[in-house]
């Protein structure tokens, strides 16, 4: 269950940092589009909005995530004590 717990929490934190990283290049991508834009050049690509929401959905789709990891977790700490007691 421990591990479980563990995997889950990892997962959720790989999601999240994924969409993070993702809204950084979208960021990048539109001040580069900014600065075609201001020097007169030809703009090659649509200015993106709307990451921060799309990191924000992310991040509530992850407390699911979160509980069920550190649930497993406790339960697998439960089990380990329960196994110790009769031990």
């Amino acid at each position: 269950m421990n591990a479980i717990g563990a995997v889950v929490l990892a997962w959720r934190v790989k999601n999240i940092l994924d969409m993070l990283v993702e809204a950084q290049k979208t960021n990048d991508i539109n001040f580069e589009l900014l600065l075609d834009i201001i020097e007169g050049k030809q703009q090659k690509a649509p200015i993106t909005l709307g990451m921060d929401q799309q990191v924000e959905k992310q991040q509530k789709r992850g407390i699911k995530l979160l509980v069920t990891g550190f649930g497993l977790i406790a339960i697998g700490n439960v089990v380990v004590g329960i196994s110790l007691y009769y031990a």
